[in-house]
């Protein structure tokens, strides 16, 4: 989803950040309990973004889940086109 449309309601202080190789990709994760409900980053497909991890998300009933798109990507090798 664009950063623009994400909005943390709680829980902030309780998370930390880890950043790999080039620092351009926020890795969110609980402090407490190790989750990691989200993560921000820049793409030139996108722009900034922010991925949810849908298991982190409360009250989303399986027939929702159910139907979200899923997008496979090859971000090891860099190729950002739909697989």
């Amino acid at each position: 989803m664009p950063r623009a449309a994400f909005r943390l309601l709680q829980g902030d202080a309780a998370l930390t950040e880890y950043r790999c190789n080039t620092r351009t990709e926020q890795h969110v994760f609980c402090a407490t309990c190790g989750v990691r409900p989200f993560g921000t980053g820049a793409s030139p497909r996108w722009g900034a973004y922010v991925a949810v991890s849908v298991h982190c998300l409360d009250d989303v009933t399986l027939e929702e889940l159910a139907v979200l798109p899923v997008r496979r990507l090859d971000g090891r090798n860099d190729s950002w086109a739909d697989l």
